[in-house]
């Protein structure tokens, strides 16, 4: 795995899903992922959480916006999708 799952990201707590070895910078951050708090870490993870494991840095304010509206869209329709099944008696085992 090269990263964390980016599915449902928008409203996550930052470093929460198991599996990954996340940076204790990253687990002890306290962020929950939002449009403005996606944007400062885009900007420059390093930075916004220092003794990341991340490194990621886009200057340009128009690539930030457009991953974080893909994340927002992306969540959301996952979660729509995730409900719809639970509510036909479906057992969701997991997330993508």
């Amino acid at each position: 795995m090269v990263g964390p799952s980016l599915a449902s990201i928008v409203g996550r707590k930052a470093a929460s899903l198991p599996g990954y070895p996340y940076s204790a910078a990253l687990r002890g951050s306290g962020i929950i992922w939002d449009a403005p708090s996606l944007d400062k870490w885009l900007a420059g993870a390093e930075q916004d959480v220092p003794g990341t494991l991340m490194p990621v840095s886009i200057e340009d304010t128009r690539t930030r916006a457009d991953i974080i509206a893909y994340l927002q869209s992306s969540s959301a329709v996952l979660d729509k999708n995730v409900a719809l099944t639970a509510s036909h008696g479906n057992a969701v085992s997991s997330v993508p």
